[in-house]
């Protein structure tokens, strides 16, 4: 019992099965991710997967990135084959290219970090926490110019001077 003396709350949300239905008021992204989770909605339809990416639509870039990797976790292979298509179709939809561009980019940036490793270790001893530098940046332009720095660098601090 909770609450004042003779008011008890119950939940209106008790289990599988018992979630409020996808497209309702009520249905935000996290609604959307939870139904995903609980196979309530079912993304092994192309209705499913076009409901899901609307309602988590208005999240925020992070949050939308988040629950496109839980739902890309639960989901079965042949789902999630056709939830990949699906992102890649250029629909001129700003929330789904935004996150076709943001893979594209972390994708970029992780390559270019791992060559500008490889490259550094070829030259100089890389300690620890210049290599976790080079792998936590997500500017490319910022990894270019290391890689043209260390093309004439004579030490790794001339490298990342600047």
């Amino acid at each position: 019992m909770t609450g004042h003396p003779g008011f008890a709350l119950s939940p209106l949300v008790t289990g599988h099965r018992m979630l409020p239905g996808p497209g309702g008021m009520a249905f935000g992204p996290e609604l959307a991710v939870l139904n995903v989770l609980t196979g309530d909605l079912d993304l092994t339809t192309h209705e499913g997967r076009m409901l899901a990416l609307v309602s988590i639509a208005p999240a925020t870039p992070d949050r939308r990135e988040r629950y496109t990797r839980y739902i890309r976790a639960v989901i079965p292979p042949a789902a999630r084959d056709a939830l990949e298509e699906l992102l890649k179709t250029v629909i001129k939809d700003e929330f789904l290219d935004g996150i076709l561009a943001q893979g594209e980019a972390k994708g970029e940036a992780k390559g270019e970090a791992r060559m500008l490793l490889r490259y550094l270790a070829t030259r100089f001893d890389v300690p620890a926490e210049v290599s976790e530098r080079v792998t936590s940046c997500a500017d490319t332009a910022q990894l270019e110019a290391w890689f043209d720095r260390a093309v004439s660098a004579a030490t790794l601090d001339e490298v990342f001077a600047g």
